[in-house]
């Protein structure tokens, strides 16, 4: 089994492009996003990006050792890490712990290629890991807001550089029927590979599911926040943006930028809106980011128990 770094052709930046992302954005910013919705969609992204491989770390296959130079997606370093960037993924508490449950699922995806590549070869079908640099869009500016990053960047689609990988055949051509046999154990191989990620992904639900639905939206709702946002909207409104409060800050600096003439000054006034949101909220997400950090050691060791067997399944998985 070999390993093989893809390069991507470069594309042209053109302002059709700049475009969607801009529409990208300003969808993205105006929807209230639920993190069970960040769950779905990374994991249609390992299923889509990778298509999945065999049982990760068991059995009679060995995983892939990438060529020198290459990063390697398989999970190193104390367990411990890897334990606190999938509770990142469950249990967020900020925007870093956005960007790390994202990162946490792409190298889950990577684990998957890599078991799938070892169950093809094993099906007698020599089989390349591919390694295309890249990476994807990551945030949630409502709940989660990065402040830092937004102060520098302001409304703009973070990408979080990361690596896709894919298995290609690389044996002799396939003829006939031959074909379909290929394709059976390519299915096969998916499925078996699919499963143990699953196995984790459903244990993680019912804990996300109380976390994002009653946790989170219980800190909103305090007294504390609340109290904190009295400073944000008067911030805000100095600005030229009379808000008070976050859903209705989206909703007026899209109206406040509807009147934009061309596609720099839009990209300008998501800028400009974009470190107004984040100085003014500075202070109140230094409030809510504590408590619900807070909440979190409350809430896993009143879990603790399905919280051990995650970590359990995690192992398993990763080992």
């Amino acid at each position: 089994m070999t390993i093989a770094p893809v390069r991507p052709t470069e594309e042209t930046i053109s302002e059709a492009s700049i475009q969607v992302l801009i529409e990208e954005a300003r969808r993205h910013r105006r929807r209230r996003l639920a993190f069970w919705l960040v769950v779905t969609i990374v994991i249609a992204s390992v299923a889509v990006g990778i298509v999945a491989g065999h049982n990760s770390g068991r059995g009679n296959l060995t995983r892939v050792t990438l060529r020198p130079g290459i990063p390697n997606p398989a999970f190193t370093g104390p367990f411990s890490k890897t334990r606190s960037e999938m509770l990142a993924f469950v249990l967020p508490t900020s925007g870093a712990d956005i960007t790390t449950a994202a990162k946490f699922m792409n190298r889950i995806a990577g684990l998957v290629v890599e078991d799938k590549a070892a169950c093809m070869d094993q099906a007698g079908y020599n089989s390349t890991v591919t390694y295309t640099p890249g990476s994807f869009a990551g945030g949630n500016n409502t709940q989660f807001p990065p402040i830092a990053d937004l102060s520098a960047n302001g409304f703009v689609l973070r990408a979080v550089n990361e690596p896709y990988y894919g298995v290609d055949y690389v044996g002799k051509p396939l003829l006939g029927s031959v074909i379909a046999n290929h394709v059976s154990a390519r299915i096969n191989c998916e499925a078996s590979a699919q499963s143990p990620v699953n196995a984790l992904l459903a244990q993680t639900q019912p804990l996300s599911s109380v976390w994002q639905r009653q946790i989170i939206p219980s800190i909103n709702r305090s007294s504390a926040f609340k109290k904190a946002l009295v400073g944000w909207s008067s911030c805000v409104s100095q600005g030229g943006v009379a808000a008070t409060s976050i859903d209705g800050y989206f909703q007026d600096t899209g109206l406040l930028m509807r009147g934009a003439a061309s596609y720099a000054a839009l990209a300008k006034n998501y800028l400009k809106y974009g470190k107004l949101y984040a100085t003014c909220l500075a202070p109140a997400e230094s409030i809510r980011d504590q408590m619900r950090q807070k909440a979190r050691t409350v809430f896993e060791h009143a879990h603790a128990s399905q919280i051990a067997g995650l970590t359990n399944t995690l192992r398993e998985l990763v080992s």
